[in-house]
């Protein structure tokens, strides 16, 4: 009577190894997990860009200073100092979106080097070795049943976490990056119209260096840096929801993934074998 509940978790624990296996030969996830560490990586990769410009607009400002002379003594004021917690927020920011690329890009290539015939041979070998003893109701060495849980997570943890944050990117977090993304967008257009209005435009020089050269000529320059820093405080709470975004897909959903595929190979590999009744 106790050895149907046996029999039937046998069976299943087989044909998984059995599918672990073909899948690890057949690489039927390796491709669209690419896609998603690819779609993952432009994403960074554009808020990355965001956040340089911004980083540019905000140093220029915070390096142009005005010249006053109180009582005939010459004073030299940088306004633009006050966009400094900004700036660091931003320049944080920035270096998020540059290692969560890098994330990313890693993880295209573990999931080639993961793909390897080497790892899909050690652990059709392994699997075999150790489905064979469990299957006869012997008890396979701690050390085989540590050495397939550990092929089986090189071999598939790239790609499913890779699937998992997309996963929860695309059904709970996409909205808020497409918001926040936007919103940042939209608060630098809007600096961007406020520091040059008024202002002749010259495509023939860059972005910054035309900020730049408003920023000389202007008659009121503390006003203008007021205007750009509320222009721009707009933008912190999506700067933050973007960190969040990126924080959730790139460290925290890796990380609670690795643990529960872990957990719950240490439970069905680890675990001692049946004994075969007589």
């Amino acid at each position: 009577m106790q050895l149907k509940p046996l029999r039937g978790a046998t069976l299943a624990l087989a044909l998984t190894l059995l599918a672990a296996i073909t899948c690890s030969w057949l690489a039927p996830l390796d491709s669209a997990a690419e896609q998603q560490a690819e779609s993952g990586m432009k994403r960074a990769l554009l808020s990355f860009a965001t956040a340089r410009s911004l980083n540019a607009l905000i140093s220029v400002a915070q390096e142009t200073r005005i010249a006053v002379e109180p009582a005939g003594v010459g004073v030299s004021l940088a306004p633009g100092q006050l966009l400094d917690p900004l700036n660091d927020l931003i320049e944080n920011f920035g270096d998020l979106m540059l290692l969560s690329s890098v994330i990313f890009g890693a993880e295209k290539l573990l999931i080639a080097a993961g793909a390897h015939w080497l790892i899909s041979l050690a652990l059709t070998l392994t699997a075999l070795a150790w489905l064979a003893l469990h299957l006869r109701s012997l008890a396979p060495p701690p050390l085989l049943s540590r050495l397939l849980l550990a092929l089986l997570l090189v071999r598939f943890i790239v790609p499913v976490t890779a699937f998992t944050g997309e996963l929860v990117f695309q059904t709970f977090l996409a909205d808020t990056y497409q918001s926040s993304q936007t919103a940042i967008d939209s608060a630098m257009g809007q600096a961007k119209g406020t520091s040059f209005e008024g202002a002749a435009a010259d495509n023939s020089t860059s972005l910054v260096e035309r900020f730049r050269q408003w920023l000389a000529n202007t008659g009121d320059l503390k006003g203008a840096i007021t205007r750009l820093q509320q222009t721009l405080d707009q933008a912190i709470e999506h700067v933050v929801m973007l960190i969040v975004v990126f924080v959730l897909q790139t460290l925290v959903m890796p990380l609670l993934t690795l643990w529960l595929l872990v957990t719950l190979g240490r439970a069905t590999l680890l675990s001692p074998a049946p004994v075969r009744q007589r």
